[in-house]
């Protein structure tokens, strides 16, 4: 744990508001958070849909062949910007917890989130791995780019 800066002592009331401040805080990240895995994983499933609506095209002469290449890229694009919007969020919870901690110190309050991590089964596989979802989301749209990559090149020469 780091030390606080040099302040005036604030006393315990004042700590306690700051303390149920953060919290809330906290709630508002969470929900944010939340509110873009819904929005990512939304858009992505649009865009699987518009994939499953588009029939391969006989010819390079219409769009198909262009869509069936430009919305996997876009979805692998928009894969990525959640894998590390997701990173952003565990490293920002990471910190807010930590300065919640510092605050039970110095406000003489019980530990509960220094009790929760030692409770806390450190191997749960989903909740260390979880930004790797959205990798694993964009490996259909990488076989999807890559197949109509290989037709394309394939009617192409």
């Amino acid at each position: 744990m780091s030390a606080l800066p040099e302040s005036p002592d604030p006393g315990p009331a004042s700590i306690l508001d700051q303390y149920k401040a953060y919290l809330q805080d906290l709630g508002n990240i969470g929900t944010r958070n939340t509110t873009s895995n819904g929005f990512y994983l939304s858009v992505l499933t649009a865009l699987l849909g518009l994939l499953a609506l588009v029939k391969p095209s006989e010819g390079l002469s219409d769009m198909r062949g262009a869509l069936r290449v430009v919305v996997p890229f876009f979805a692998l694009l928009l894969c990525w910007a959640w894998h590390q919007t997701m990173r952003f969020y565990a490293a920002l919870f990471k910190v807010k917890f930590e300065v919640l901690r510092e605050l039970e110190v110095q406000g003489g309050l019980y530990p509960i989130f220094e009790r929760e991590r030692q409770l806390w089964r450190s191997g749960t596989w989903l909740y260390r791995y979880e930004h790797w979802i959205p990798v694993l989301l964009g490996l259909p749209f990488l076989a999807i780019l890559l197949c109509a990559l290989w037709t394309l090149a394939k009617h192409g020469s």
